[in-house]
């Protein structure tokens, strides 16, 4: 093409079809660049019928990245106006280095052809980057009507759930519309994990713990997508919270037990004395005293107390899973009659959480330094969670309330805060 040598392309490119085993999947650049050399070679009709072909091939894994494929693009949605494909292709092409031109391009495919799944995804993705007002609600009608269509993928569902998560859509809605397409799902298992998920935080405890033990989960290649390990230790602590609530310790023992102990197909490797061990050994002391062995109570107590907690990365350290684990350990002390540290580590989590609901309302992002990977709306929950827990050991009850509710209005889904709120009888 570069070298003006338009028959010997054309003539290398027809032996690629020629050689195809199923003309009916053919990439349709193949297609594209012969119609192109078909027009230099002044065959206009042979043009036509390959860009024919071009716009009728399947999409399916098509990213071109040659600069040379620009022109060749840019020449079919001339020679062709009517094909949606032509402007898709080229969006994806230039989304990395010119994303307005790709949304234009991809808003045209998107007019002519409304039943294309995989544009209005993209656009979804275009819109939920940009720093406007609006822009993570058209992200979700976007993803709406991708899923919405006929041809469905796993992967457009996964990211529509991610996209509510981050708009703070009801975890009720969320879960229908991932449980009303189950089987397709199941073709992912980032996808699957985020109904698993849900079905925790709604109180399908036997659902989700069933759908964990029933499939081979795999891990990703620069970290994981999915949090099956969280989800399995959720599940059986607050199911064991319900049957300790209900009076069944053995039971409730079991659950706080095996909270820890993942199956292989998890994927997921448990490692003494890091991650939630002080929370879980918290309970599993609480159910020994519920059984009356006191000498095992403290010792699941002691466990509590004696794990180390990994250091979040910043200066919201306690604004994490380690200021939940702090809590946890500041009761454990408590059971062991250890009060000198208590009260110091609850006012730690109300500050912390306090000075971070303060920024918020001055309009400062306290954790724009900390480099999280989290929304905005899920890091000031989280705030004031952990200000509501260090309220709650203290026993201020009604500003632990306070700081819970406040919790669930910012993130709808916020497990921790959900299930304080429910011992608290709310």
């Amino acid at each position: 093409m570069n070298a003006g040598l338009w028959q010997d392309g054309a003539t290398v490119l027809s032996g690629a079809v020629d050689a195809a085993r199923d003309k009916s999947r053919i990439s349709p650049m193949v297609y594209y660049y012969l119609a192109h050399f078909a027009g230099r070679l002044g065959q206009p009709r042979r043009a036509s019928e390959y860009y024919r072909l071009a716009a009728s091939m399947p999409p399916d894994y098509v990213f071109p990245f040659e600069h040379e494929a620009i022109q060749v693009l840019w020449q079919a949605m001339r020679a062709n106006p009517s094909d949606a494909r032509a402007p898709y292709y080229l969006g994806n092409l230039l989304f990395d280095w010119q994303p307005e031109e790709a949304v234009k391009l991809w808003e045209s495919s998107a007019s002519l052809d409304a039943g294309f799944p995989i544009v209005h995804r993209n656009l979804a993705v275009a819109y939920s980057h940009r720093d406007e007002e609006g822009a993570l609600k058209k992200a979700v009608a976007s993803l709406e009507r991708a899923v919405s269509l006929p041809n469905k993928y796993p992967m457009h569902f996964f990211e529509l759930d991610q996209l509510y998560e981050a708009a703070g859509t009801a975890p009720e809605k969320r879960l229908a519309v991932l449980e009303k397409n189950h089987n397709i799902i199941l073709g992912r298992d980032d996808a699957l994990s985020r109904a698993i998920s849900l079905k925790v935080n709604l109180g399908k405890y036997d659902e989700a713990i069933e759908l964990l033990k029933g499939r081979e989960f795999n891990t990703w290649e620069g970290g994981a997508r999915f949090n099956t390990h969280g989800d399995w230790t959720d599940a059986h602590l607050l199911r064991g919270h319900q049957r300790l609530a209900a009076k069944r310790h053995r039971e409730a023992l079991a659950d706080y037990q095996a909270a820890l102990q993942f199956p292989e197909n998890l994927r997921a490797e448990r490692r003494e004395g890091s991650g939630r061990q002080p929370e879980v050994a918290y309970w599993i002391g609480a159910a020994h005293e519920a059984l009356g062995d006191a000498e095992k109570a403290r010792q699941s107590w002691q466990a509590s107390t004696s794990a180390e907690l990994a250091r979040a990365r910043g200066g919201g350290d306690v604004l994490s899973e380690r200021g939940v684990q702090l809590y946890y350990q500041a009761l454990s002390l408590r059971r062991l009659g250890r009060n000198e540290k208590v009260e110091a580590i609850l006012k730690e989590l109300v500050a912390a959480g306090d000075e971070a609901a303060r920024q918020e309302s001055s309009g400062l992002d306290f954790f724009s330094a900390f480099g999280e990977r989290q929304s905005r709306r899920a890091r000031v929950a989280m705030a004031h969670y952990i200000a509501g827990l260090g309220y709650l050991g203290l026993n201020e009850k009604e500003k632990a309330k306070q700081e819970m509710t406040r919790a669930l209005e910012i993130s709808p889904d916020h497990l921790g805060a959900k299930s304080a709120l429910a011992g608290l009888g709310n």
